[in-house]
C-alpha cells in the first residue's frame, strides 16, 4: 500500500506543491481538498487517520498536546514522526529546502 499523505491547514503550500512536482504520483492531499481549514486539530487527527493518511504539519506548538489527546483516547494506527524522522526512506530534514527553491 503506498503512503498517503494529508497537508494540515499550516503547511506551506510551497512544500506540497514541491513534493508533487518532484513525484506527481504521491497522493497528498491539500487541506482545502480535504475540507480541513479551520477545522480544530483533534478533528483533523480523526479525518487523517479515517482516510488511512499521514498528517504532515509545521504545529509544533498545539498538536503535539492534540496528538497525546488523541492516543489517550484509544485511537490506534498512529505513530508520531518528528521533523527528523523518514517516511519511506525519505529524510524529512531536508524536504523543505528541496521544494521551496
Amino acid at each position: 500500500m503506498k503512503p498517503r499523505f494529508q497537508a494540515d491547514n499550516d503547511l506551506r503550500s510551497a512544500i506540497r506543491t514541491g513534493v508533487l512536482r518532484r513525484e506527481p504520483s504521491i497522493d497528498f492531499q491539500s487541506a482545502r481538498a480535504a475540507g480541513l481549514d479551520g477545522v480544530p486539530d483533534l478533528e483533523v487527527l480523526r479525518v487523517t487517520v479515517h482516510q488511512g493518511r499521514i498528517l504532515v504539519s509545521h504545529d509544533e506548538n498545539s498538536m503535539p498536546g492534540y496528538f497525546r489527546d488523541f492516543l489517550a483516547s484509544g485511537a490506534s494506527g498512529v505513530d508520531p514522526v518528528g521533523a527528523r524522522g523518514k517516511v519511506g526512506g525519505v529524510d524529512l530534514a531536508g524536504v523543505e529546502g528541496h521544494v521551496s527553491g
